[in-house]
């Protein structure tokens, strides 16, 4: 904007005045702000408090809660889920004015939007530095691009090598998404904003001060950067071996660290991530090994949490994670040193004072799950494809303890193995899956119905036992039916080529009627414009379904639903020549993934969309499926749709499109600039897509999914 450019001139002119006075040229160099953002930052303005029993030691450090070099990234709203789209802007500190003070907690931060609509805001602190690096910024920067995707943002801020500020501050980022809408000449304010670290952190309390002095303690296999928090020290970098900290009377004494350990992320789940602390006991050489696990396994360390380690004694209940592992009573332990781990969010603010009694008081135990396909792969929500297949359940233990507060911190976590426990299905056709108790795998046969399978397993002492939903899902062109509504809007039409006798209906009047609705004994309903895109692709998803031109693109990443379960689309692929034939490989890496063939074709003199799909297996590629004979073969397993061209009617009862183009509502709105619009799958003669924008009084014809595949 040409006024950014003005009060930049003005600040730099009055630079040497307002360098005497301590202020910034930000602070008093205020400028009329054409679209007006205000938002607060929610923090902890004392700093990160390490409290530890009766001691008054204390870990509170201006660099857990600095902020420089905020950075505002500025997102598309996807209004169909109401989630960030695409990356619209990008608002630099410079074009940010600061509360009074420079203090970023202490009152509004204002910038202008230069523009309405409704938006998604995601704010990153403390990512680069410009001392002792001018570029950092630029390099930063570089890594973002306008259109990317909200997923792709995120990946390029997690894998990046972020920096960590020991002199100044963590690299944050905004705990969630935070949604304004901004209008001319008003302030749109977007409220408190919590930031998150992109760390984690450990310390040690050692509740054993009399007997036990630590004097080291070593993080192994732990992260790219490590370090222990001495005041400002900026931290030293690591290859992921070990790093060790010696005892200094300052911030590491006999009873606590008080810094803690900082480090982001283990890069990967191979290395074990251990805290090794040495000392002497009772006066006599000790050391520990803390082994930090997820479900049984090595893991990564999560950001924006500490995980808080209390030294402690046994009662003869040795806790998880103490010297015998498991639990349970054995007195010969009640003389040993001890440990229980507590993982707290960053922000935690509430004072915490650990007794043995507490420690040790109650335990609950509950069951979590990993589930894993026949190929290792996660399954994707939880889908069994048609063709059937393997389903592995892993098994964790969770026990916890609850203190005197009522909280219920983790005190261990244990792979079960498949003979602990045992499963019974709660829901589903017993004929259609089994369970080998040896290996713990579930066998479920191929079908061509939806089933939905409730498994729930039981081992000796469990207070609470959740189970689990799989559920095998269809193509998704079987959910649709097989013909338009009539004109009564009570049934469907019989001709699926020429449409005769199908209703026409507004967007209102099109989501009174069906957004659920029973024709002969079978629940339908009018699907959302992410259903439609899981038959046609949207006008904004990257690719295009053209029959009049060529194309050949790759849909980066979408969303969807099936079954109205919503669904990751990445790495579509679509090919046409121009001869009214367009192909794609969809859904690609899942259960669902399939050849689609769309087609505006003449059948019986009436102009349709012809969509044709199958399930395909790995290997399969967009340019076998864009040959005529990939469909002719097997071509019983193909699954057919067809749309006549019964075009719509506009408010004035003018008709547009009969007999050429195809026009169908979906039950979904988008908020534009003059109003709410519908979402419809439209087709003519040169494409086909999902699109999200048309008048509501418009009548189009309608096509209901079904809610489930019999």
């Amino acid at each position: 904007m040409k006024v950014y450019k003005k009060v930049a001139v003005a600040a730099l002119m009055l630079w040497g005045m307002l360098a005497c006075t301590g202020k910034s040229p930000k602070e008093v160099s205020q400028h009329k702000m054409d679209y007006p953002v205000s938002f607060s930052l929610e923090g902890n303005k004392t700093g990160l408090r390490a409290e530890y029993g009766s001691s008054s030691l204390s870990a509170s450090f201006d660099n857990e809660r600095a902020i420089e070099n905020l950075t505002i990234f500025v997102f598309t709203n996807n209004s169909s889920d109401n989630v960030p789209a695409t990356l619209e802007k990008v608002i630099v500190k410079d074009n940010l004015e600061m509360p009074a003070g420079g203090d970023a907690y202490s009152g509004a931060i204002k910038f202008d939007m230069g523009m309405s609509g409704t938006y998604y805001l995601e704010i990153v602190a403390n990512a680069y530095k410009e001392d002792p690096n001018p570029q950092g910024k630029d390099a930063f920067l570089s890594n973002f691009r306008t259109g990317m995707s909200y997923e792709a943002f995120k990946g390029a801020v997690f894998s990046r090598d972020l920096p960590q500020h020991g002199e100044t501050g963590f690299a944050m980022l905004t705990t969630e998404p935070v949604k304004v809408t901004t209008a001319r000449n008003q302030t749109s304010n977007a409220g408190a904003v919590k930031l998150r670290r992109l760390a984690c952190r450990f310390d040690v309390f050692n509740k054993l001060v009399g007997d036990l002095v630590l004097t080291k303690a070593t993080l192994n296999n732990v992260i790219t950067k490590s370090y222990m928090m001495t005041a400002n020290t900026i931290p030293s970098g690591s290859n992921g071996g070990e790093k060790s900290y010696d005892a200094n009377n300052d911030w590491f004494t006999s009873g606590m660290i008080t810094g803690g350990i900082y480090s982001y992320e283990n890069p990967s789940l191979t290395p074990r991530t251990t805290l090794l602390l040495e000392g002497t006991y009772k006066g006599k050489p000790w050391k520990k090994t803390i082994e930090f696990k997820k479900e049984g396994q090595s893991v990564n360390m999560l950001r924006n949490h500490i995980y808080r380690v209390y030294l402690t004694k046994g009662n003869g209940t040795t806790p998880g994670g103490g010297d015998h592992g498991g639990g349970g009573k054995d007195p010969s332990a009640s003389d040993k040193v001890h440990y229980v781990i507590k993982v707290l969010d960053w922000d935690e603010e509430s004072a915490l004072a650990y007794e043995d009694q507490d420690l040790l008081s109650t335990e609950n135990q509950l069951v979590d799950y990993t589930l894993y396909a026949d190929n290792n792969r996660t399954l994707d929500n939880n889908l069994i494809p048609e063709k059937g297949g393997e389903l592995h359940v892993t098994c964790i233990k969770r026990v916890y303890f609850v203190d005197s507060e009522g909280r219920k911190p983790t005190l261990y976590e244990k792979k079960l193995l498949p003979n602990e426990f045992k499963f019974t299905l709660k829901e589903g056709d017993a004929s259609q899956i089994s369970y080998d108790e040896a290996t713990g795998n579930f066998k479920i046969v191929p079908g061509q119905k939806d089933a939905i399978f409730k498994i729930e397993p039981n081992f000796p002492g469990a207070t609470k036992v959740t189970g689990i939903v799989v559920q095998r899902i269809m193509n998704p062109l079987r959910y649709v039916a097989e013909f338009n509504v009539n004109e009564a809007g009570d049934g469907f039409v019989t001709d699926k080529v020429a449409g005769t006798g199908s209703g026409h209906f507004d967007f209102n009047t099109s989501k009174t009627k069906f957004e659920n609705i029973e024709i002969n004994g079978e629940k339908y309903h009018l699907p959302k414009d992410g259903e439609w895109a899981s038959i046609v692709l949207t006008n904004t998803s990257g690719a295009n379904l053209l029959f009049t031109s060529d194309v050949d693109q790759t849909v980066t990443y979408y969303s969807v639903n099936v079954a109205k379960n919503p669904r990751t689309i990445k790495r579509d692929q679509v090919k046409g020549w121009g001869n009214n034939v367009c192909y794609a490989l969809r859904f690609r890496k899942t259960a669902m993934q399939s050849a689609w063939k769309y087609e505006y074709v003449v059948m019986q003199g009436h102009k349709v969309l012809r969509i044709t799909s199958r399930n395909v297996e790995d290997g399969v590629t967009i340019t076998d499926i864009a040959k005529e004979s990939f469909w002719q073969q097997n071509s019983d397993q193909n699954i057919v749709r067809i749309f006549p061209a019964n075009g719509k009617i506009y408010s004035s009862g003018e008709k547009k499109g009969f007999g050429t183009d195809g026009c169908f509502w979906s039950l979904s709105t988008i908020y534009t600039s003059v109003g709410n619009h519908g979402c419809s799958m439209d087709f003519d003669a040169t494409m086909a897509a999902s699109k999200d924008s048309n008048d509501l009084t418009e009548k189009r014809a309608i096509r209901l999914f079904k809610d489930v595949v019999k």
